[in-house]
């Protein structure tokens, strides 16, 4: 702890037991000294001051600790802080990024509506929102986020690449499931990365936005070299693992797509999914089930979840199955035209089968 540090420490923070615990652990020979100060300091302001002053403190030190990863006892400060002020903001946006970290999205949405409601025009709060839809494969929603996020900021780095995996991951989609051509999808994904190629901002989401880029226009090998330059210095990085495994996946290498989805920690819904879509690939439809299981268990509605389930269901000659699942979503999204065709698909399988057994029956 420095000088400056203990400065401010002096003149905004209340929060006495914290503050001890700081000065205890300090380098400062002359810390013993600035406690004394202390004990006057803070006996001779009024209770008034102290709550208003701890309004303001107690969010900054809940984003510090949530910079280090310290998740759980951020949120212990964030709700100190809107013990005094339900209306915090920053507390708000801070308990919901907190949440989200810790994979308590339904939760964490509750806090990024109500920080929302308080403030409309917050860029880095209109990106956590978009991250923990996300997260949770509320795709449609995330984009609706990232994409206020960087009409506020053009420059917004984190939020342009992730608006651009909401919308590869859509495009898979639309080829896989929905039938659609590859090649318009493909000439719409590289209209929008050639266009966050140009924004002024530098640094990994540069270099990712700029590899995914030059996969686009053909260049895949040096697009992958670039991306492996990043996991050189940052093995662990959330975006590189993503993307190398997105490239991929469109390049049709699943099993070494699925080896890099692996190595994520944070597997979040987007990542489960894209593990068993994956493993739908290499045929392990049985494998591919229980990792939809598991995202139904967490989201009971996400209809992409449920929709490949049943897309699986059909591969694995259990049209019965699938028929209940695509009646399910039909319940829920009357006009959801994929839904209606695949249904249409169950039903004819299962007459088949019957049809089937009944020559079998009449055989015998």
């Amino acid at each position: 702890m420095n000088t400056i540090q203990l400065e401010q420490l002096i003149n905004y923070s209340f929060q006495y037991d914290e503050l001890e615990r700081l000065l205890k652990t300090s380098i400062d020979g002359f810390a013993s000294n600035i406690q004394k100060t202390l004990d006057g300091i803070y006996n001779n302001y009024s209770l008034y001051d102290k709550i208003n002053v701890d309004e303001y403190l107690l969010p900054q030190m809940g984003d510090e600790l949530f910079k280090k990863g310290d998740f759980i006892r951020a949120l212990d400060i964030y709700d100190q802080a809107l013990q005094i002020n339900p209306d915090n903001f920053k507390a708000n946006l801070g308990k919901a990024n907190s949440l989200r970290a810790t994979q308590k999205y339904l939760e964490a949405e509750k806090f990024y509506i109500k920080a929302k409601s308080q403030k409309q025009n917050d860029s880095v709060l209109l990106f956590g929102f978009g991250e923990c839809l996300r997260q949770q494969m509320k795709i449609d929603k995330a984009i609706i986020e990232y994409d206020l996020a960087v009409q506020i900021d053009e420059n917004y780095d984190e939020a342009a690449f992730y608006l651009g995996v909401c919308h590869i991951y859509l495009g898979i989609w639309r080829v896989q499931f929905k039938g659609e051509d590859g090649g318009t999808i493909k000439n719409e994904l590289f209209s929008y990365f050639k266009r966050i190629s140009t924004l002024g901002y530098d640094g990994t989401y540069k270099t990712l936005s700029n590899a995914l880029f030059l996969s686009l226009d053909g260049y895949f090998q040096e697009a992958i070299k670039m991306i492996e330059q990043v996991l050189k210095t940052s093995p662990q990085n959330y975006e590189a693992l993503l993307l190398i495994s997105f490239l991929l996946f469109g390049n049709e290498n699943y099993n070494l797509s699925l080896e890099f989805l692996e190595k994520i920690e944070t597997q979040d819904l987007l990542i489960l999914f894209l593990k068993s879509l994956c493993l739908l690939c290499i045929d392990l439809q049985n494998s591919s089930i229980k990792l939809l299981d598991k995202i139904l268990d967490s989201t009971p509605g996400n209809q992409y979840a449920q929709m490949f389930k049943g897309v699986c269901l059909l591969k694995i000659k259990q049209p019965k199955e699938a028929l209940a699942i695509f009646n399910t979503i039909l319940e829920a999204y009357p006009q959801n035209e994929d839904a209606k065709s695949y249904k249409d698909q169950c039903l004819k399988e299962i007459g088949d089968e019957n049809e089937t057994n009944q020559d079998q029956e009449l055989q015998i």
